[in-house]
């Protein structure tokens, strides 16, 4: 054997030693791994025992076996006789290696396959080299293209210009010349009127070394104009020779376009600026040590800022400088918009100045310069004429809602006792009815006609009070016996609500001169208005005592008290603390009204006094010891007449809700119609209506008819038929209903058919009236006389 062949072969292990980045073993024909060196443990991480006997498989990822990559390999190897791959490869610890391999086909000297040999190098850190230069590359050419940047290297000596995809898209290029094409290409689509600037500038920085730097214009096919900006260098060989011009082009167009937009509205705004009739002026906010808007400096005004302002020479000077007392809300406010960035708009007025101002506030330049325009009006003149408008407007609203909600009050006032008087007196007519009822369809009839004199007595008091014609009949007067006697007419109602009256008067006072009857007008009002409003088992104590001039009654009760912001009104005509349609308590506004103008045709005074909402209230009148007035004249209101003649339909099976808080009403309803052969159940709220309502649905007995009263305490009968009709939408059922009302005027029809009531009958309402609108209402055409 040659010696030059025993050298290499000693070599060779000490080679295979000494590869740290190479490993080299072999396999059989089946790819099981036949030899071992110790570059396997260096680059694969196993030991000889544990690498010997194992399938090349073991060196591949899970992917890759699953695909059966180490399989293809040897097959191509053994049909090629050689198989190179660049791949992903795993070591014995699970982490993974980027691996140049070579896998190599052994063959004998007759070409029988006898094995492979699989080389492999570690490429891992070339790999991260490769893919850190291909990321830096690719965000490189990102930011180029959002930044519509191309770039160039011109080589100068031999004319040939290498320019990436975006400037040759910004010429128009070819890729064959944006592979080196001549720079002739690219200056011939520059814009006619500024090549020649530009190749100027292309010289010079050749022959200077300066930076090349231009904007021009590009002509694109089609006819589109580009903005760009060109900047380059120039380099030198050792000689000084230039060599290239390496550079960027920059897509400036919009920047172009935004400029020549600014300098149009610069040119309009000045004409703006100086033409209109509004205030204009730029200020600076001015803030302390702590953040506060403290003042502000007037940078800029136009010709009417003066004359809107009445400010001379206010460039330069601080808001206080020219007006010392100027509120603190002008700092604060145009502060926010400096800070902020929010524009705002506002009418207030500057009383140091004595104007009022509408006024558009917004920031304008950068943020830290805290600079705020002003586009402001002066418009003092408006706003006196507004508040001389609004105050009128305010108090013939005030009066318009005053005279609505006393019509309706008085509608309802008068309606209500109609209604029983007139249905009694229909039903007396029938003499039908046993000696019992007769007796209470006359006692209801005189209650109701005592309570409806009373109301018309009283509009007509209050009627020769407002025309001067209540004149008073004075003579000696008994203070004490006139309480007395007002305390035996209010007797019966206290006592039906169990309030006691207790009373402390000073029986040796001397008489006074007054009216008796007006007198006792007065005190009946006063104790009248607080047993309505005290409720069952409370106390009323009235108390007469001399004053240091003259004679002071107080009545004070445990009633519901007088809201503090009524109280101001309470001796107001036509004024209630609640005059709504679902109020707790009836009357038109005008007793205590009353009272106040009778005390004062006396020469007294009358006072209202309470804690508040629960806590009762105090009426205090006192009298001089001495009046003189005129004898008034008295007009007396007779009530009118009706008759009845009437055909009364049948309404026998028929089961009928009525709903009405007024006992009297229900009664006489009930009674008409029960005649009649209905079956009547009655509800004195909306709430009861309700439950017995869901209870006859329940039971699978339906009302065939309601019949509702419309001003009900707590809730009215709009809200009862509203709740009815959305129940209806699940139920599936549909209940007739009849509005029965004193609020009777055409608004009010209107609001109760849209409610959801068919029918609309203002009280007081004839028996026959009713009775046909229910017979016709659920189809009954049969009658009776």
């Amino acid at each position: 054997m040659p010696r030059s062949y025993q050298t290499a072969q000693k070599l060779l292990p000490l080679l295979l030693d000494n590869l740290e980045d190479y490993t080299l073993f072999m396999m059989d024909t089946e790819g099981v791994i036949l030899t071992w060196t110790p570059g396997v443990k260096r680059l694969l991480g196993y030991e000889e025992t544990e690498f010997l006997g194992q399938n090349t498989a073991l060196i591949f990822t899970p992917q890759d076996c699953e695909a059966g990559i180490h399989q293809m390999e040897l097959t191509r190897a053994e049909q090629d006789g050689r198989s190179e791959d660049v791949r992903w490869h795993q070591r014995k610890d699970g982490t993974q290696f980027w691996a140049n391999g070579q896998m190599i086909a052994l063959r004998d000297d007759e070409g029988q396959l006898r094995g492979f040999a699989k080389i492999l190098r570690d490429d891992t850190r070339r790999k991260q080299i490769e893919d850190t230069l291909t990321q830096t590359r690719e965000k490189l050419q990102t930011a180029l293209d959002v930044g519509r940047i191309g770039t160039w290297v011109w080589d100068i000596p031999n004319d040939r210009v290498d320019a990436d995809a975006n400037l040759s898209r910004f010429f128009g290029v070819s890729p064959a010349d944006a592979a080196g094409g001549p720079v002739a290409r690219y200056l011939e689509v520059i814009h006619p009127d500024d090549i020649e600037r530009v190749s100027a500038t292309i010289t010079s920085a050749i022959e200077s070394g300066n930076t090349f730097i231009s904007d021009y214009r590009i002509v694109q096919k089609g006819g589109d104009v580009l903005w760009v900006e060109a900047r380059g260098q120039v380099e030198r060989d050792d000689r000084g020779n230039p060599l290239h011009l390496n550079g960027v082009i920059l897509d400036i167009s919009e920047r172009k376009r935004a400029e020549a937009a600014f300098r149009r509205s610069e040119e309009r705004y000045r004409t703006l600026f100086e033409a209109i009739n509004n205030g204009f002026c730029v200020l600076k906010m001015l803030f302390d040590e702590n953040g506060k808007p403290v003042d502000y400096r007037f940078l800029e005004i136009n010709p009417t800022f003066e004359r809107q302002t009445g400010l001379r020479d206010a460039i330069g000077k601080t808001a206080l400088e020219l007006v010392p007392d100027l509120d603190d809300f002008w700092f604060q406010t145009y502060g926010k918009v400096a800070l902020t960035g929010e524009s705002i708009h506002f009418e207030n007025s500057a009383d140091a100045m004595g104007r009022w101002f509408d006024v558009h506030a917004f920031r304008v330049g950068v943020p830290e310069d805290h600079n705020v325009a002003l586009l402001f009006t002066d418009i003092t003149a408006r706003k006196q004429g507004e508040d001389a408008l609004r105050q009128a407007h305010a108090q013939a609203e005030e009066t318009n809602r005053m005279k609505d909600e006393f019509l309706a009050t008085l509608s309802h006032e008068l309606r209500t006792p109609l209604n029983a008087i007139l249905g009694w007196a229909n039903i007396l007519r029938l003499n039908e009815l046993d000696l019992k009822t007769q007796e209470q369809a006359l006692e209801t009839i005189e209650r109701n006609a005592r309570t409806q004199a009373q109301l018309i007595n009283d509009l007509l008091d209050v009627s020769r009070i407002l025309t001067g014609k209540l004149r008073l009949e004075l003579r000696p007067v008994v203070l004490a016996e006139v309480i007395d006697n007002a305390i035996n007419t209010v007797k019966p109602a206290a006592d039906a609500k169990q309030i006691s009256i207790a009373t402390t008067l000073d029986r040796g006072v001397d008489s006074i001169s007054g009216d008796a009857d007006r007198l006792n007008q007065i005190f009946w009002n006063l104790l009248s208005n607080s047993i309505k409003f005290t409720p069952s088992g409370g106390h009323i104590a009235v108390a007469m005592s001399r004053v240091e001039k003259g004679l002071q009654v107080r009545i004070s009760d445990s009633g519901q008290g007088i809201p503090p912001d009524f109280l101001p009104f309470v001796f107001e005509r036509f004024r209630q603390a609640d005059a709504s349609s679902t109020r707790s308590y009836g009357g038109l506004g005008i007793g205590l009204a009353l009272v106040r103008h009778l005390m004062e045709a006396h020469g007294g005074t009358v006072t209202a006094d309470s804690k508040g909402q629960g806590q009762g209230a105090t009426f205090t009148v006192t009298f001089p010891l001495s009046l003189s007035h005129q004898t008034p004249e008295e007009t007396i209101i007779l009530p009118r007449d009706s008759k009845n003649d009437m055909t009364l339909p049948l309404l026998s099976g028929l089961r009928i809700l009525l709903v009405d808080d007024e006992a009297d009403a229900r009664t006489l309803i009930k009674l008409a119609m029960t005649h009649q052969g209905a079956s009547v159940e009655v509800a004195d709220s909306a709430a009861t209506a309700t439950m017995m309502i869901g209870q006859s649905r329940a039971s699978g007995h339906p009302f065939d008819v309601l019949v509702s009263d419309i001003g009900m305490p707590e809730e009215d009968g709009h809200s009862l038929i509203r709740r009815i009709r959305a129940s209806e939408k699940q139920d599936g059922d549909f209940l007739p209903a009849i509005a029965l009302t004193a609020y009777a005027t055409h608004k009010d029809r209107m609001n109760a058919l849209l409610a959801g009531f068919q029918v609309h009958i203002a009280k007081p309402v004839e028996p026959s009236e009713l009775l046909a609108t229910v017979a016709a209402l659920i189809g009954r055409t049969g009658h009776t006389s």
